[in-house]
């Protein structure tokens, strides 16, 4: 608005009509894309959205991820799908092969955490074969805007951290 309050107002004399409008316009053309195409706060609903798109029922173990802390929840997490919040000691094959014996209905099994210390313990399963289930590597989620946000402001940005989860899905019978 402030940008617009200044064109309008001196929009009668000739070097704002050959400097200020073309670079006004520039700016927004560059920018309104930008803008307009970026999902903010993507580590919060990319993981689920993705998961339950592509395995349709699945198992979340959450470990202080963004997903597991937001009203998004109740909105990407369909039945038969699973939320349970576990610990720093449940990041073992041993949890991925009881989440899938324990619900026969689920398709994978998915660590989510947006801890520091979780990506940590992630990185101890990561490519790991099970019982059940033949694990991923560890993907991450978040625009690049979130991440740029994040790390000017990373104590008032928390919740543009981003996601990291490590997918396990069922083996083949």
């Amino acid at each position: 608005w402030f940008v617009a309050f200044l064109w309008t107002s001196a929009a009668r004399d000739k070097w704002v009509r050959r400097i200020f409008a073309p670079a006004v316009l520039v700016v927004t053309l560059i920018a309104l894309p930008i803008v307009c195409f970026v999902n903010s706060q993507e580590g919060e609903i990319e993981p689920p959205a993705v998961l339950e798109h592509r395995y349709k029922a699945v198992l979340f173990l959450d470990y202080k991820s963004l997903f597991g802390q937001s009203r998004f929840q109740f909105y990407f997490l369909r039945p038969p799908s699973v939320l349970e919040k576990i610990d720093t000691g449940d990041f073992a094959a041993h949890k991925v092969d009881q989440g899938l014996s324990d619900h026969k209905d689920l398709k994978a099994v998915a660590f989510l955490t947006s801890d520091q210390d979780g990506y940590d313990r992630l990185r101890t399963i990561e490519g790991i074969s099970t019982i059940e289930a033949e694990c991923s590597q560890i993907q991450s989620s978040g625009s690049l805007m979130d991440h740029l946000l994040f790390k000017l402001n990373a104590k008032h940005n928390q919740r543009r951290r981003p996601t990291w989860y490590l997918v396990c899905e069922r083996r083949k019978s």
